[in-house]
């Protein structure tokens, strides 16, 4: 032992040096990395990750990671060609969509799975996109969706006689939303959505680009989920009228047939 234990290292790096090296050079420093390629020619890159493909899965990790030269370009056909150009910082607004599937990480909730399903295969967002006239729906529009139905429901349980919060899908009371109020009321939005499309097949909509107001979707299907079952109600009565109407147009035209074949006009006017 040493004549001053106190004086020994807390940790001892044992193997990897290369690879902590390689990493430190990529989390902690701006300029570019010293590496070598398979053939052992020296580098100089930048390493950066593919935010959407990164969120896929442990599996899609190695293809998120981007690597490009000292002018953060990645370049094909013998660097003739700039296939990737990252070297203009570009600063973007996170979506509500990406703040909540963050925030709600922390409670074990992968909202990103729940819409895009794992792998980016059989979540919420395609099930609802099979459907002719929600094609365009967008994670945002749900999340407004969700915002509305809760406040709403705030708003008609506070018994306290002071002034709440009106019904609202506006960012920050989005993202003030917690997530057992997503939980409580995806599914039923889900068919509400559903519900929408069937509700606009039956007014004569047949494809996106003949809805004047797209925007429009999101709150409808907030009214057909908080109806329920009732506007299916509103629309048989509606049908049965409709029916009893068509009902009696034959009979009329029919009656007419008949008396004009009794009692045919003449050019004049004049019954013959």
């Amino acid at each position: 032992m040493p004549p001053h234990p106190s004086n020994l290292a807390e940790e001892l790096l044992l193997d990897g040096q290369q690879r902590l090296t390689s990493l430190t050079q990529v989390l902690k420093l701006d300029k570019p990395v010293a590496t070598r390629d398979a053939k052992k020619r020296e580098l100089q890159l930048h390493y950066y990750f593919d935010i959407e493909k990164a969120l896929q899965g442990p599996d899609a990790l190695a293809d998120a990671l981007k690597a490009v030269d000292e002018q953060r370009t990645q370049r094909e056909d013998f660097g003739r060609k700039v296939v990737l150009n990252l070297s203009t910082r570009r600063c973007f607004p996170l979506s509500v969509f990406e703040l909540d599937t963050a925030a709600w990480a922390a409670d074990g909730f992968n909202l990103r799975d729940d819409w895009f399903g794992p792998l980016g295969k059989g979540g919420r967002h395609s099930y609802l996109i099979k459907r002719v006239l929600l094609r365009d729906l967008q994670s945002t529009n749900f999340l407004q969706g969700v915002s509305l139905l809760y406040s709403l429901e705030r708003r008609t349980e506070d018994r306290s006689g002071k002034e709440v919060a009106g019904v609202t899908a506006k960012r920050e009371h989005i993202l003030e939303m917690p997530l057992s109020a997503f939980q409580k009321w995806s599914e039923p939005l889900t068919k509400g959505f559903k519900q929408v499309e069937r509700f606009l097949r039956s007014e004569g909509f047949h494809h996106p680009k003949f809805l004047s107001y797209r925007t429009q979707l999101t709150p409808l299907a907030v009214v057909l989920t908080h109806l329920g079952e009732r506007w299916l109600e509103q629309a048989s009565i509606r049908t049965a009228s409709t029916h009893s109407a068509h009902e009696r147009v034959p009979r009329t035209v029919g009656s007419m047939c008949c008396s004009s074949v009794k009692a045919p006009v003449t050019s004049f006017g004049r019954r013959a």
